[in-house]
Formats: C-alpha cells, sequence, structure tokens
C-alpha cells in the first residue's frame, strides 16, 4: 500500500506545482490548509493519493462529497489503489464479520449499514472516511486530513440550526486535529481565492490562510479538450449563415464528425423554465444601482425592484450600454431532444436528468450517441471518453440570480470538460451562445482563478462576502424589524454603517419579501405570513459578535413568545 500512494504521488507531483508542500503536509504533525485545482479528469485519482498518504503515515483521512455519485467514483479509485471497502469478510460465525479499509457514511445506506459503518470508524478500526456532507462529523480522532470536493456546491449547506456548512466544519476539525484540510474543485470558489490571496483572511477557524496547489499550465490544457467559443462575433468571423440559432452549422460539422468515432454529450442548463430581467438594449442582467443585486418584476405597482436589498428601480439606467428600458427572458431548455433529431438524423439519443420519467443515466456505452444531460446528471461513457462536448444555450448563464452564478456556471461547464477526450486525443468542447468573457476565458484555458479573482475584486468594490461577514435574518416583519434595531444595525444604532477600503456601505440590505416554505403546514400560514428577509454585512472583526448579538435576539424573541416566525443564518452560502 505504501508503495502503491509512492505512485500515485510521483504522478501528483508531474501534474501539479508545489506537490511536495502537500506531500510534506501530509506526513507532517501541524495544521495546514489548501485549495486544489484539480485538472480535468484527475480529481477522484487527486483525492486517492491523498487518502492512501494520509494512511501510510498513520493519519485518518475524511473525504466529503457533494453527491452519491461522487462517493461511488472515490470508492472506486480508492479499490483501485488496493483500498478495500467496509463489507463483510466472511470469516466471523455465519459469515457475518466485517472488515476493510474505508468505510461510507451516507444517508442512503440502510440504518443498520450506517450504524456498523460509524461503529468501525469511532473505534479506529476504518481510519478513512468518504460520504456526503453528513460524513464531516465522522468520528475520527487524533491527526487527520479533510478533504472536500467542489468546496461551493450547494449541497454542503446544511438546511437545520445551526446551518452549518460541510467547508467550514472539516476546516475547523483539521484545525483541531491538527490535521491538513483540502478543498478541491474544478472551479475554484470566490472563498478559497480569497484565503489565497489575503494572508490576513477572516480571523476564526471555519476561514483563513491557504496555500493553492495549482497544475502545470501545459499538463492543464493537455489534459482537457480544445474548447471554442461560438458567440455571434466568432460565427461572423467564420462567415456561418446560421448566427443565432442554437445550433449553428459549425457546431453541426464539428459534432457529427465527432459521432462518426464515439459519444457527443450535450449539456442544457436545466428543464425548468424561469424568468429575468434585462436590459433590452444589450441584453445583460438588469442589475439594481444600489447593491447590485438582481432585479425582479415588482407586484400590483409594476415597478421592478430589487431581490437582494428591496430598493425600487426607480429611474434604472444599464451601466453598461446607458439603456433605461427592460425586457423580461424566459431561461429553459423544453424541447432539445426533439430539435436535435431533425439536426442529427438516425443517431440514437439518451436523455439524462432528475425530471425525466427515466432519471439520471449513470453510464452510456462508447458506441455514437447523442446524450443529452443537465449538470450533474452527465453519465459517464463505460471505459472511454465523449468525443465532443457541446454547452448549449451558454446565454442562460447570464441570468442566473445568486451571487455565486458565475462559479456555480464554471463548475457545471468544467465538470461536463472533464468527461471528453483530451486534446491528444482528439477530444473537441463547444461553448455556444453569449456568456460573460471572463467564464469563457477560464473554461477555455482551464484556468478558474481568472474568473474568481475578478470575482472577488467584484465582490470587494461592492462590500460582498467574502470581502465581509455576513448574515440573513428572516422571518416575520415586525419580528425581523425589531431584530435588526435590538442587534443596533438599524437607522441610528452603533452598527447601522461599515466602512471598507475607504468606502463606507449600509450594514443592512433589505428587508425584502420572500415567499413561505413549500412545507409550510396550513396551520403555520398565520405565523408565517409577510414574511420578509434582510442581509446584515459587517467587518470579519465583529462576526463573532454579531452572532452573540443575534442568538441573544432570537432567544429573547422564543422566551417571550412574540409572535411570528425569526431566523438567521451566519455566512450564508447564497444571500438571496
Amino acid at each position: 500500500r505504501a508503495a502503491a500512494a509512492q505512485a500515485m504521488g510521483a504522478d501528483f507531483a508531474r501534474r501539479y506545482e508545489r506537490a511536495q508542500v502537500l506531500a510534506d503536509a501530509l506526513a507532517g504533525e501541524r495544521f495546514q490548509s489548501f485549495v486544489v485545482d484539480a485538472v480535468a479528469g484527475s480529481a477522484c485519482a487527486d483525492l486517492t493519493w491523498m487518502a492512501a498518504s494520509a494512511l501510510a503515515h498513520g493519519r485518518s483521512a475524511v473525504l466529503v462529497m457533494p453527491s452519491m455519485r461522487e462517493v461511488w467514483e472515490v470508492m472506486r479509485a480508492l479499490e483501485g489503489a488496493g483500498l478495500t471497502a467496509f463489507a463483510p469478510d466472511g470469516e466471523g460465525p455465519g459469515g457475518e464479520a466485517w472488515g476493510g479499509d474505508v468505510a461510507v457514511l451516507s444517508g442512503s445506506l440502510g440504518p443498520a449499514e450506517r450504524y456498523r459503518a460509524y461503529l468501525a470508524v469511532a473505534s479506529g478500526r476504518v481510519r478513512c472516511v468518504v460520504g456526503t456532507r453528513a460524513a464531516m462529523y465522522a468520528p475520527v480522532t487524533g491527526p487527520a486530513l479533510f478533504a472536500v470536493l467542489d468546496d461551493g456546491a450547494y449541497q454542503y449547506a446544511d438546511g437545520l440550526m445551526p446551518y452549518a456548512n460541510a467547508r467550514g466544519v472539516c476546516r475547523l476539525r483539521a484545525r483541531l486535529h491538527d490535521g491538513v484540510f483540502v478543498a478541491m474543485a474544478y472551479a475554484r470558489s470566490v472563498l478559497s481565492q480569497w484565503e489565497c490571496e489575503d494572508t490576513t483572511a477572516m480571523p476564526v477557524a471555519v476561514s483563513g490562510p491557504s496555500a493553492a496547489i495549482v497544475p502545470f499550465r501545459d499538463v492543464a490544457r493537455a489534459a482537457a479538450p480544445p474548447v471554442r467559443w461560438l458567440n455571434r462575433d466568432e460565427l461572423a468571423r467564420l462567415a456561418d449563415p446560421s448566427i443565432g440559432a442554437r445550433v449553428p452549422h459549425t457546431a453541426v460539422r464539428v459534432l457529427s464528425a465527432a459521432l462518426e468515432h464515439g459519444p457527443v454529450l450535450f449539456s442544457i442548463p436545466s428543464d425548468g423554465i424561469s424568468e429575468s430581467l434585462v436590459c433590452a438594449r444589450c441584453l445583460r442582467q438588469a442589475r439594481c444601482l444600489r447593491c447590485t443585486g438582481p432585479l425582479e418584476r415588482g407586484g400590483p405597482t409594476g415597478t421592478p425592484r430589487c431581490r437582494w436589498c428591496g430598493a425600487p428601480a426607480v429611474d434604472w439606467h444599464c451601466p453598461h450600454c446607458g439603456g433605461e428600458r427592460m425586457r423580461v427572458v424566459r431561461v429553459g431548455a423544453a424541447g432539445t431532444a426533439q430539435e436535435l433529431q431533425g439536426l442529427f438524423r438516425g443517431v440514437p439519443m439518451v436523455l439524462s436528468s432528475p425530471h425525466q420519467p427515466q432519471g439520471v443515466v449513470e453510464q452510456v456505452a462508447d458506441a455514437p450517441a447523442i446524450v443529452i444531460a443537465t449538470p450533474g446528471a452527465e453519465p459517464h461513457v463505460r471505459a472511454g471518453a465523449y468525443r465532443a462536448v457541446a454547452i448549449l444555450d451558454a446565454w442562460t448563464s447570464l441570468y442566473r440570480q445568486s451571487i455565486d452564478a458565475y462559479i456555480d456556471v464554471l463548475r457545471d461547464w468544467m465538470r461536463a470538460m472533464a468527461l471528453c477526450a483530451p486534446r491528444a486525443d482528439g477530444g473537441a468542447g463547444l461553448l455556444i451562445g453569449e456568456t460573460d468573457p471572463v467564464i469563457a476565458q477560464s473554461l477555455m484555458t482551464w484556468d478558474p482563478r481568472i474568473l474568481a479573482a475578478a470575482e472577488l475584486a467584484q465582490r470587494r468594490e461592492a462590500g460582498l462576502p467574502p470581502a465581509v461577514s455576513a448574515a440573513c435574518v428572516w422571518g416575520q416583519r415586525n419580528a425581523v424589524a425589531e431584530t435588526l434595531r435590538r442587534i443596533g444595525v438599524a437607522s441610528g444604532g452603533d452598527w447601522a454603517t461599515l466602512r471598507l477600503c475607504d468606502d463606507e456601505f449600509q450594514t443592512v440590505l433589505g428587508p425584502v419579501p420572500i415567499p413561505p416554505e413549500r412545507t409550510v403546514d396550513s396551520r403555520e400560514l398565520e405565523q408565517m405570513r409577510d414574511r420578509v428577509k434582510a442581509v446584515v454585512l459587517v467587518a470579519h472583526a465583529r462576526r463573532a459578535e454579531l452572532a452573540t448579538r443575534l442568538r441573544t435576539a432570537v432567544a429573547r424573541h422564543v422566551a417571550a413568545r412574540e409572535f411570528g416566525e425569526l431566523r438567521f443564518r451566519v455566512d450564508p452560502k447564497d444571500l438571496l
């Protein structure tokens, strides 16, 4: 096993700069934090080496994945490295004895199997754990590796109090265990970029300075397919007569040639349909001139308003082109299969999506076929790779509403492109449609630092996380307003304003109306009517005191049995 870890370590060193720093940390005796930008197709192999190296040096290893698809992929890689899964070994009475090197902890397992794995880890018989979000609480002892794949994924945010995030919990535990924390992703999160840039990062254990482990440029480019961005300017340069088509002629020629050798993947944004307000002249997303939040159609008055701070968009103008009118864009991907059948006649098609009757398809054969999949539902090619990957409807990336929209888009696109054959094997990637040039550049160069650095610069300019600490407070309108007054962030309070880089910002964004939860019982509707949310922004030095003030205010609200719902969350994944 030690020899296998050494061989995998040599492969890791050939792919990444400063690989020896991470190798020394896995064998060391002090806490260190790392951010790793994964090479296309090597994420599972890299995590396997980290776990094997930690085990070889007498440490434990906890690998946290966003979903069970990634859990089983990593498990196959670990088994290929000689580690066995925790399972019955048939040597005990009645063949019921259990043994192995790696335990899976996930709610998708049965209660008995999950409890056996938990006891095996708690007793020290198994020192390697792979699982989804709940695995962040794996009962390992002593120095340990805590690695999180795709640390910006939404699955890591717990929906129950105290709303723990897997990334923060794993980093805190690594620090308490004198271990190593690794945040690995294809698309680096803004928080990871901030930790790598700012050596005086957030003065709390859940975040702080991290060392960046990046791939060699030639290795990253060779492992990924060459990506062409087919936007209007490029199609005009090629004199393509189908400018404006969903799949232009240039893309059809490239994909038809790829179909002669194997399967082709079409990545579509989603199955559903949503609305977004955009500038009628340049079609960029309409954003609030006060806080840069996305605008939405108003209520009875019809005046658009900001989804973050609730300010009405009066006398609005586009900061990019000066346009003063807005229009509604409907984002959707219905009918993709029927459209592609007319372009690629006689080619078998596979549709993979959680919202389709056949659900998510896990694998497809290495034979000519068109595979249409939504993000996260892309099938793997059995004993092979896609000959080409096409990203459809790239323009939808401009109209996502969340604060991490661009990072999430790049992560989805890079994950899909990682399933394509590399440049040396003739793979081809196509990005079809208009999108932000920074996203396209990050994808084509396979360098997520470009987008992460641009996003971080904008967050600093706008006074948004991670440049500051944030908390969301939501519930009944009067209860939220009273809480904001009690914690001192309302008008006239001691925290009413925030100073950042010689600029002064309002501490509170909102409150804005929000709908009741889908699972609300009819008996709770009275308590949850007139529901609003507010965002509180403070300097990092005040983060702990903000949490204390909010906890005290909510405890007082509950103890006095005051009317209405009231909750809060510190450093949420998304401000919306």
